[in-house]
């Protein structure tokens, strides 16, 4: 009879162990799932963000080439206003010589 209550206590404390790791567990699994669906939805919209980047955002070296091609443009407008310019001053000074 002796042994019978020893035996009863040893299950009981063992029981309450179980219940207490299990209890621990399930708050550890819930707090980690909260974590994960909020990585999740970062991850979501950080997804979004990078379908979107094509349209927004320009690569380096498509600046590159554009600017390239804007400057190619500046400088042959420059030289044909500076022809034209040219043309003036010479019409001016041809006036001149003749007054």
């Amino acid at each position: 009879m002796k042994t019978d209550w020893v035996t009863w206590v040893i299950q009981t404390l063992i029981g309450i162990g179980f219940a207490i790791v299990a209890y621990f567990w399930k708050k550890d699994q819930a707090s980690l799932q909260a974590r994960l669906e909020k990585v999740e939805c970062r991850l979501d919209a950080h997804d979004k963000q990078l379908a979107e980047m094509p349209f927004v955002y320009v690569t380096k070296d498509d600046f590159i080439r554009a600017i390239a091609r804007v400057e190619s443009t500046v400088n042959e407008n420059q030289r044909k206003t500076e022809a034209k310019l040219d043309k003036i001053l010479d019409h001016i000074m041809a006036r001149e010589k003749e007054n």
